[in-house]
């Protein structure tokens, strides 16, 4: 956790899933890109989750306006812009002609009147303006909408198009906690769900007495949470809801999370409004415990999901139909399959005409993974090898490692129990695994690349300098763990066919740049006071040595504890220092 920026657990407990984990990630960061793009995916993540209620809650409620056909047709693949669009001309609707008391307060905050009382938000705002060359504003005065203007221009400038990571350290400093605390303050003061809540629906089964049961998830906090199955009569066959979707719960003065007893209103039947599904535009997978957003319909099949909190890529082949008849509903009218992929393609031209020019890579053909480009090789072991990788959907890189003795069941049996054990934890001083290829060719999973050095190449650094440990002062390991990182970092194997794009092997500025610097004092405190490396792993290279000799650090790299959590090749704790 950064020092200065304190993470709020009410907040956390009161935000919906995909949110909370994106906010603890955020905080939990180990570099000042990661918690940039951490934080600035909050954000997008949540611009997303209301454009989607308040997509549903127009087609639901019939509130066809013919001058939004054109807006509503950019569903078909939108852009970030494209959501702000979304809530910008559907919330005022929603407030004014349906009278929902949820929208109103959106439309109020984000819609309404220059806040005075956001200073957080206010920051962020002025961060924007310095970052995209604008004027500065009034001192803590912030108008949302404006800031939300900016906040998609700024993606538009410094995160998407491949334009992650070519900034200096400081910047992304200093971006990254703007962005976290003033996206925080809004999420604080914002009802995203406008009053509703967020309920999955696991399965829906006929009792023995006629009667329906409801099993339910909670879609609130960190973890999905179960809750009260739902009986409902028989007579209500034709409103139930489908399983494997998820679902408004009942509005109501409830604070965020609350549980509620029902799914839908009680009323008579002439009364009768179910509560409508956000599917398919946002989806929860209980396997991977996720949820997960549109991201484009590819063609008359295929749509396609991002997970905010992965960065993994997932089709649906299923679920095109069902997107078609959401569009159907909004725009007020039938629209066909060639329809949808006219204005995907129309969608894409506007988005692409946005996009700043980025160098294209030269040179034979990339080495890649999915869609993981890899860039160079950082260690491997008797069970697999371990890649730094380029990810381009995020802007980010990452260690992947993949399993060489696939047909070892073994092996994959060990290597899925790796994957499983790394996807259970987040905290600060244990590795992150952000996705997985289990059942591809080759299995692979891909988690958090931290800058640094095997304990062994410090002790070689330092022993090289004295051989006695007595004499071996802060400043002496200051600069034998400095140089022995760098020499690490230009070890690495790059692979001979990859492109020479900026984010190749010696010419990744961004990540140079972003790294912690090694003899920072605040790296070599927090070491010494953990126990753990300059990465924050335990078992690895530690704060200066003591009278007892460098001896006692080979030995601790012979058997120091936390080694596979390293990501090393093999679990030997003598590979490359990778997260």
């Amino acid at each position: 956790m950064s020092k200065g920026l304190l993470c709020d657990e009410d907040l956390i407990r009161r935000l919906p899933l995909p949110l909370a984990r994106l906010y603890r990630r955020a905080h939990n960061a180990k570099t000042p890109l990661d918690r940039h793009q951490a934080a600035y995916y909050l954000w997008e993540a949540s611009l997303k989750l209301l454009g989607s209620v308040a997509i549903v809650a127009y087609a639901q409620r019939g509130l066809h306006q013919p001058e939004l056909a054109d807006s509503l047709q950019n569903l078909a693949r939108p852009a970030v812009g494209h959501w702000w669009e979304f809530v910008r001309k559907l919330v005022p609707i929603l407030a004014d002609n349906a009278g929902d008391a949820g929208f109103c307060a959106i439309r109020d905050l984000v819609l309404g009147r220059a806040r005075t009382d956001m200073p957080q938000a206010a920051a962020l705002d002025i961060a924007l303006r310095e970052a995209l060359g604008e004027t500065a504003g009034s001192p803590g005065s912030v108008r949302l909408s404006a800031l939300f203007d900016r906040m998609v221009c700024y993606r538009n400038r410094e995160v998407g198009h491949g334009a992650a990571g070519q900034r200096p350290r400081d910047f992304y400093s200093r971006m990254g906690g703007a962005l976290l605390t003033g996206v925080a303050e809004l999420l604080g003061r914002m009802d995203l769900l406008a009053g509703r809540g967020l309920v999955y629906i696991e399965d829906v089964r006929r009792l023995a007495s006629g009667r329906w049961l409801i099993e339910r998830f909670a879609l609130i906090g960190e973890v999905a949470r179960r809750i009260e199955s739902q009986e409902q009569p028989e007579s209500d066959t034709p409103q139930l809801p489908r399983p494997e979707r998820i679902y408004f719960d009942v509005p109501g003065p409830q604070a965020i999370g609350a549980e509620r007893t029902s799914l839908v209103e009680v009323a008579a039947p002439s009364e009768y409004l179910p509560r409508p599904s956000l599917h398919p535009l946002v989806i929860y997978d209980p396997a991977r415990s996720e949820i997960l957003f549109l991201n484009a319909q590819r063609d008359r099949q295929r749509t396609e999901y991002l997970c905010y909190t992965t960065g993994e890529h997932v089709e649906h082949r299923e679920w095109g139909d069902e997107l078609r008849d959401l569009l159907a509903r909004a725009v007020g009218g039938s629209v066909e399959s060639t329809q949808v992929e006219r204005w995907a393609a129309q969608s894409l031209a506007e988005e692409d005409q946005l996009a700043p020019q980025v160098p294209e890579p030269i040179g034979p053909q990339t080495r890649r993974i999915g869609e993981f480009e890899l860039l160079s090789e950082l260690g491997r072991g008797n069970m697999g090898k371990v890649y730094r990788s380029w990810q381009p959907s995020l802007g980010r890189q990452v260690a992947l490692k993949i399993l060489s003795r696939a047909d070892d069941p073994k092996a994959k049996a060990r290597f899925r129990r790796e994957i499983q054990a790394l996807g259970r934890v987040d905290h600060p001083n244990l590795v992150k695994i952000f996705t997985s290829g289990f059942d591809e060719e080759p299995c692979f999973f891909t988690m958090e690349l931290v800058e640094g050095a095997t304990l062994d190449a410090v002790c070689d650094r330092l022993q090289s300098r004295s051989t006695s440990a007595a004499v071996i002062d802060l400043d002496a390991w200051r600069e034998s763990l400095s140089t022995a990182c760098e020499e690490s970092r230009r070890a690495e194997k790059a692979l001979s066919d990859s492109g020479s794009s900026s984010r190749q092997v010696g010419l990744l500025v961004g990540v140079r740049q972003s790294r912690t610097p090694w003899h920072s004092p605040r790296l070599i405190k927090a070491t010494a006071d953990r126990g753990t490396d300059a990465a924050g792993r335990p078992g690895r290279a530690r704060a200066p040595p003591s009278r007892s000799g460098a001896s006692r650090y080979q030995a601790r790299q012979r058997h120091g504890h936390g080694r596979r959590l390293a990501g090393c090749a093999d679990g030997s704790g003598t590979g490359p220092s990778c997260r």
